[in-house]
């Protein structure tokens, strides 16, 4: 994953657009993110990784069940990472 998900200031940059995204119904967010590839492609990419990364979460079944201690979980998300989801 290429997004610096520890920089404050690119969560500050991103989080409307990713908002933007999640509120639009799934067949109009791939439209949506080539339209705005064409103004800010950073921002597009960024969000198409973090995008992605929800979807192969939730693909493996990520939060579908009680997370008990959270290790696991930690386990499957360093797994996707790791794995380029």
């Amino acid at each position: 994953m290429n997004v610096p998900l520890e920089d404050p200031q690119v969560w500050n940059l991103i989080a409307p657009y990713l908002d933007q995204a999640l509120d639009l119904p799934p067949e109009q967010v791939g439209d949506w993110l080539d339209a705005l590839e064409r103004d800010q492609p950073s921002i597009a990419t960024m969000l198409r990784e973090l995008l992605a990364l929800r979807d192969a979460m939730n693909a493996a079944g990520f939060l579908a069940e009680p997370l008990g201690d959270g290790s696991l979980a930690l386990l499957q998300i360093r797994a996707l990472l790791d794995n380029d989801y």
